[in-house]
C-alpha cells in the first residue's frame, strides 16, 4: 500500500468520525417535541365536571363510575357507592402525568408495551374514557415500566406511544372500585350484630353486659368448634366482608342476589330498612324481671343446665 492510500484512508476516517460526532451531538442537543408537555393538557381544570368515569379492555371486563346523588357509582354492581377517595387520587395523577420518552409508533410492536387495540380480544391495553357535557376524553393505557419509572400510555387513533411519569395503571375489576367503609360506628355503642345470609341462615354475635369488651356468638351450632369470642372490631369487619358486593341488588331491591346487607338499627327511632346492628340506647341491658337478683339466680341455673 503506497503513501497517496493511506492518506486517503486516514482523510476519510477524519470524515468519519467527524460525522458521528455531528449526528450524537445534533441528537442529544435537538429537543424531542412533546417531551415535558402534559400528557391530557388542561384535564386539571375539568376534573370538577367529570359526569363518568369508564373503563373497558379485551377481556370483557368494564368499570362504569357515573356522578350520582353528590358522588359516583359503579354501574356494574348495581350502582353500589364507588371509592371516591381512590377515583380522586387516580384523576389528578393523570392531570399530572407528562410525557417522559416517546416509544414505538409502530402498531405491531404496541402489545410490548401494553398499548395496542383495546378492542382485540385477550388485549391488556386498557381504554380509559373521560366524559364531559362538553366533550370526552380517552387514553390507552398500558404496562408499569418494570426497569424504570412511568406507565406506557397511548392516546386512540396515534400511533405513537410514550412512558409518562408516575403509575397510571388501572384495575379492570369494579369490585376495586367499590366503597369499603360502609358503616362508621364506635364499637362501643354496638349492642348486636346480625348477618343474614342469602340462603336464610342468621349468625348473631352480642354482648351479654355493657361492660363486655368483645361479642358472643349466641347461635353457634350444636358441637361446632369456633372462637366464641370476637373483638369488636373484628365482628364489624366481618359484617362487611360478607356483604357479596359481586351480586348486590339494585337499590331497592331488598334481599335479592345473595348479598348480606350490614344494617343499622337505632332504637330511639323507627328501624331503617337496611338495618343489622342494634345500637344502644339507655338502658341498653335491661335487667330481667326481678331485678338484678332475680338476674343472677337466672344466670346460675342455666349454667348448671350446660
Amino acid at each position: 500500500m503506497n503513501a497517496r492510500r493511506v492518506g486517503i484512508l486516514a482523510v476519510l476516517a477524519v470524515v468519519a468520525v467527524a460525522a458521528a460526532w455531528w449526528l450524537t451531538s445534533e441528537r442529544r442537543t435537538a429537543p424531542v417535541a412533546g417531551v415535558g408537555e402534559p400528557l391530557l393538557p388542561g384535564l386539571g381544570e375539568r376534573l370538577e365536571r367529570l359526569k363518568e368515569f369508564r373503563l373497558t379492555g379485551g377481556s370483557g371486563a368494564a368499570v362504569t363510575l357515573r356522578r350520582e346523588d353528590g358522588g359516583f357509582r359503579v354501574l356494574e354492581r348495581h350502582g353500589f357507592p364507588a371509592d371516591v377517595g381512590k377515583l380522586r387520587q387516580y384523576l389528578l395523577r393523570l392531570a399530572d402525568a407528562r410525557r417522559l420518552e416517546p416509544k414505538t409508533a409502530n402498531p405491531e410492536r404496541h402489545a410490548e408495551l401494553g398499548v395496542e387495540d383495546p378492542a382485540k380480544e385477550g388485549a391488556a391495553s386498557t381504554l380509559l374514557t373521560l366524559v364531559f357535557e362538553d366533550g370526552d376524553l380517552a387514553v390507552v393505557v398500558g404496562r408499569y415500566n418494570g426497569q424504570g419509572s412511568g406507565t406506557f400510555l397511548r392516546l386512540p387513533g396515534d400511533d405513537q406511544s410514550w412512558l409518562v411519569a408516575g403509575d397510571l395503571t388501572l384495575e379492570r375489576e369494579p369490585t376495586r372500585w367499590l366503597a369499603r367503609e360502609l358503616i362508621d360506628l364506635p364499637s362501643g355503642k354496638v349492642r348486636r350484630l346480625e348477618l343474614r345470609r342469602a340462603d336464610g341462615e342468621t349468625i348473631v354475635a352480642a354482648k351479654k353486659s355493657e361492660q363486655d369488651a368483645n361479642f358472643t356468638v349466641e347461635n353457634l351450632p350444636a358441637g361446632a368448634r369456633a372462637e366464641r369470642r370476637v373483638g369488636a372490631d373484628r365482628a364489624g369487619r366481618a359484617a362487611l366482608g360478607a356483604a357479596d358486593r359481586r351480586r348486590a341488588p339494585r337499590r331497592g331491591a331488598a334481599g335479592a342476589g345473595g348479598r348480606a346487607r350490614p344494617e343499622l338499627r337505632d332504637l330511639r327511632r323507627p328501624p331503617l330498612r337496611h338495618a343489622a346492628v342494634e345500637a344502644r340506647r339507655r338502658p341498653a341491658f335491661p335487667q330481667p324481671r326481678g331485678g338484678a337478683a332475680a338476674g343472677r339466680r337466672g344466670l346460675r341455673a342455666r349454667r348448671r343446665e350446660r
